[in-house]
């Protein structure tokens, strides 16, 4: 189903396109699902599958300025989808895994968009507060669970192209926001103690070591400094706390004589780590804004090509990918991470290379 409206006012100065559409695929290929092995073989490709998209899509095209020599046009263009995996057909309710790491995984899910990040999340009280061990480190849940979806709540671009006598000059920006990615990336770089955030509680848990030394290493010893990202919005651990769901009911909070500094390396290359199961603490935001291309060209006036065969000559160049203006994202460029194009598969940025600029020369020649 699709339906679309295409005005257009002040002699084409100013048009609007604008659509909505809803529709079904069916019986998509989804990736390998597990076979017993007594046949033979350990997973099969299946078809299986309705996945619903629905939204709209905008277009608005404006002349601003429109003379003999200058013309300066400004597009615009927005587009919302959402997704909804209706069902998975014969291979029931269990969610379909369209791409893993040792963090978590992404999958198409009942009821759900198209691509969930699942993971571990961190144990809350029953005020929904983190609650940590007496060591400070912060305890994970079992199992996995949803934790945020892949895609971006809206999409668009701002382009404008400029134009006098023979120069041309075009200029456009790419926005996304929403949407989240499950950042591995991240823990690999931590637990090797290569990003700054690595260096949180290093100082303060080696004088902490050193005053427990000195101390001759007394068996209650507290330590005085370490991580304390979780010191003060957090509490400890109290089984006998828990309700009859298992849940802990209130706590004594993680703050003052209480904190509890947690040692660096068992944060850090441990728990937060890649294969420390803390997924939740790994999302990020995917949204940026994003300076895609710069083109300037130059078309020869017809005076001089005139006593040559060629009816016009154009040099230009043009730039693409020429700045990052923002990104929430802590040490890669959302618009550049691991997808499997099969399947539409987003969401997990694993070992990236950093994004590259590009800048081209092009020579047109018109017989």
């Amino acid at each position: 189903m699709e339906f679309g409206l295409d005005l257009r006012f002040f002699d084409g100065r100013l048009n609007l396109d604008a659509t909505y559409y809803k529709s079904n695929t069916y019986n998509q290929i989804l990736p390998s699902q597990p076979l017993a092995i007594s046949t033979g073989y350990s997973s099969q490709l299946v078809n299986a599958g309705n996945v619903q998209n629905k939204g709209i899509e905008l277009a608005l095209s404006t002349t601003p300025v429109r003379s003999n020599n200058f013309t300066w046009q400004c597009n615009f263009l927005y587009a919302k989808n959402k997704s909804l995996v209706v069902d998975l057909g014969d291979l029931g309710d269990s969610p379909i895994v369209i791409g893993s790491c040792e963090l978590g995984r992404t999958v198409a899910k009942a009821g759900q968009p198209f691509g969930m990040i699942q993971g571990r999340e961190l144990l809350r009280n029953s005020d929904g507060v983190i609650v940590v061990q007496e060591s400070g480190r912060p305890i994970s849940t079992n199992g996995y669970v949803d934790l945020a979806k892949v895609e971006p709540d809206w999409t668009g671009t701002v382009r404008n192209d400029l134009s006098y006598k023979g120069l041309s000059l075009g200029v456009q920006l790419d926005v996304s926001v929403g949407g989240n990615i499950l950042a591995e990336i991240n823990p690999w770089l931590d637990e090797q103690g290569h990003s700054v955030k690595s260096l949180i509680g290093r100082e303060g848990w080696m004088a902490s070591e050193a005053a427990r030394e000195a101390a001759g290493y007394p068996s209650d010893w507290l330590p005085t400094g370490g991580v304390d990202i979780f010191v003060g919005n957090s509490v400890i651990r109290d089984a006998s706390l828990d309700n009859a769901e298992g849940i802990q009911v209130g706590g004594v909070l993680n703050e003052g004589e209480n904190a509890r500094y947690a040692d660096p390396r068992k944060i850090w290359d441990d728990f937060l780590g890649r294969k420390g199961g803390a997924a939740e603490y790994n999302i990020e935001d995917a949204s940026f804004v994003k300076l895609r291309e710069v083109s300037l060209s130059y078309t020869l006036p017809t005076a001089i090509i005139a006593k040559t065969p060629l009816q016009s000559i154009q040099i230009s160049v043009v730039g693409r990918n020429l700045w990052l203006i923002h990104r929430n994202t802590t040490h890669f460029d959302p618009d550049q991470y691991q997808q499997n194009n099969t399947t539409g598969s987003i969401g997990i940025a694993n070992r990236l290379w950093p994004s590259t600029r590009s800048v081209g020369f092009n020579l047109n020649l018109k017989f």
